[in-house]
């Protein structure tokens, strides 16, 4: 709820505007305090909560998670033999769910046509929303390199998370760079075409929803370019690291890192000469199980 309460208290402080603009709140669950403070908002945003009925959090006996290991039993494990375990796969149940969920199942009062996508644990600089507009009036005049399918989407944190140093540049603007995690500013088409190669996402041997797409698109089945943000216009700021250990170098950049405070992106830098080749790769396991391929594909309505 505190990673939570930044996030919003950073969004309350920028130019989104708040009386036209939906916000979705997916939980894993019903969190009394989580509900209680998203419910508070509701005043001041327009709010669309949802409950993941799936979730690890409120059903620790049911699928996804199985205590038991009744899953286990004939089961000869992932691509690195690994048995099940049933936590490591309820990010991505949930991600898929939620993905799903707005994109076919939500209404809204206006018609929204894109949609970005971030974790609680981030906050948003004073002109995020301004960036955002930018960027998709960039995105159809774009020229992207020969080979490449086109654009995935926007991505307003040039680090990946603070995992790495974002790029210089002498003018605000945008670059090309290859996908690789969240936040994301993603079209109706391009999930609609993430919908489309759903049997390879819900199928894919990684529990990270992320690298997955990545597997999409080194596969050519989804572009791998985004525009980027020269400036990070959102910070992860999340210490726990989640599924994984956060490391020292990791954590020095997210204390370094500021959000950008004036940032008007008016020039589409030209994409490098080369583009980083990616090769098709295993994925991390954790995602091998025919009841996780099976409930992913039920709720993207696979038959």
């Amino acid at each position: 709820v505190d990673y939570m309460k930044q996030c919003f208290e950073s969004i309350r402080n920028s130019d989104l505007d708040k009386k036209r603009v939906p916000i979705v709140v997916s939980q894993d669950g019903e969190d009394p305090e989580m509900t209680k403070y998203i419910e508070s908002l509701k005043d001041e945003f327009i709010i669309h909560r949802i409950v993941h009925p799936y979730s690890c959090f409120e059903h620790p006996n049911e699928f996804p998670m199985d205590t038991e290991g009744k899953l286990n039993k004939g089961y000869k494990g992932d691509a690195y033999y690994n048995p099940r375990d049933g936590k490591v796969t309820c990010c991505k149940h949930h991600f898929t769910w939620m993905m799903k969920t707005v994109y076919s199942d939500l209404k809204f009062d206006t018609p929204v046509e894109n949609f970005l996508f971030m974790e609680e644990d981030y906050i948003v600089a004073p002109n995020f929303y301004e960036s955002i507009v930018l960027g998709l009036g960039f995105l159809p005049q774009a020229e992207f390199p020969e080979g490449e399918l086109g654009f995935f989407g926007l991505v307003l944190d040039p680090t990946d998370g603070n995992a790495k140093a974002g790029r210089k540049y002498a003018v605000d603007g945008f670059y090309m760079n290859p996908f690789t995690s969240n936040p994301m500013v993603l079209s109706r088409d391009i999930i609609s075409q993430i919908f489309k190669h759903g049997k390879d996402y819900c199928e894919f041997d990684d529990y990270n929803w992320d690298w997955t797409l990545v597997h999409l698109q080194v596969t050519k089945k989804l572009p791998r370019l985004c525009l980027a943000t020269s400036k990070q216009m959102m910070k992860h700021v999340g210490v726990d690291g989640g599924m994984h250990k956060i490391d020292e170098k990791k954590l020095k950049r997210l204390n370094a890192a500021q959000l950008a405070q004036d940032y008007h992106p008016t020039v589409l830098h030209p994409p490098p000469g080369t583009m980083p080749r990616m090769r098709p790769r295993k994925g991390y396991g954790g995602w091998g199980h025919p009841a996780d391929h099976d409930h992913c594909k039920m709720v993207l309505g696979i038959q």
